[in-house]
């Protein structure tokens, strides 16, 4: 693939050559995004906009860690976790505090009332264990089911692709259909899930992709979860790298959305 830098800059996602640009952070502020991980003239107003959607549906699935870990929301605002109906949390004198509602009924907290945590709402099995005078909570959260959630994925995957590459080279052929996923929703493209790392950092590689370039696929790790995302229409990458993890025998991966 290449990048014609004579080639007049484009709108990644509409394609639009005349446009007002847009500050684009490739991961969202609230996530932690790495300093100038940044588009700055390659996504106009109007896509950025429309497509912030997407950007929710990310943070809402790492909002849970990105409070625990004290990442400030956009705008520099406190960590908070509002976004989950069964929980809430905010930044107290002594760390975080997490309002957890076990049920059976509606409870107030931090200005909003919580409901019982069920699979419904994404938060379940809430157990509190006593030792003498120590108490532990314990949840589970649902990761990865939202349909947003893959959008979300690619779209962090075509940004950094652009980042690395350049604007043009989201004009390649190959990637017309995942950018359109991203905008519309239309299409079956999966994303494979790797296993958690301890460091709960940010990585990300440029894509990569094979001799006859009928491949491409990008690596990226948001606050220590792996992921691939296959940017070919057909899927053949993440069909070859599913079978090669089952060759090997490798444990704690999946592929999403879940069947």
């Amino acid at each position: 693939m290449t990048n014609d830098k004579t080639l007049p800059t484009i709108c990644i996602w509409c394609g639009k050559t005349k446009f007002k640009p847009s500050l684009e952070h490739i991961l969202p502020d609230s996530l932690g995004c790495p300093p100038n991980f940044v588009l700055r003239d390659c996504v106009c107003v109007s896509c950025n906009n429309s497509l912030g959607h997407l950007d929710h549906a990310l943070l809402r699935q790492f909002e849970i860690p990105a409070f625990m870990l004290g990442i400030p929301r956009k705008g520099g605002k406190p960590p908070s976790i509002n976004n989950w109906a069964a929980l809430g949390g905010k930044r107290g004198p002594n760390g975080p505090e997490l309002y957890l509602n076990a049920g059976p009924g509606k409870i107030d907290a931090l200005g909003r009332k919580l409901n019982p945590a069920n699979r419904s709402n994404g938060i379940l099995n809430p157990t509190i264990e006593r030792t003498g005078p120590f108490g532990q909570v314990s949840f589970q959260q649902e990761f990865g089911n939202d349909p947003k959630f893959i959008r979300a994925l690619y779209k962090v995957g075509l940004s950094a692709t652009a980042y690395w590459h350049g604007s043009n080279y989201m004009r390649e052929p190959t990637l017309e259909a995942a950018r359109t996923f991203v905008r519309t929703g239309k299409g079956d493209f999966k994303s494979i899930i790797l296993g958690y790392e301890q460091d709960n950092g940010h990585h990300f590689s440029p894509p990569w992709s094979n001799a006859d370039k009928s491949e491409l696929v990008l690596g990226m790790t948001i606050l220590g979860v792996s992921f691939i995302v296959d940017f070919g229409v057909n899927q053949t990458a993440i069909a070859r790298i599913v079978a090669e993890l089952e060759r090997q025998g490798t444990l704690s991966w999946t592929v999403l959305p879940i069947a």
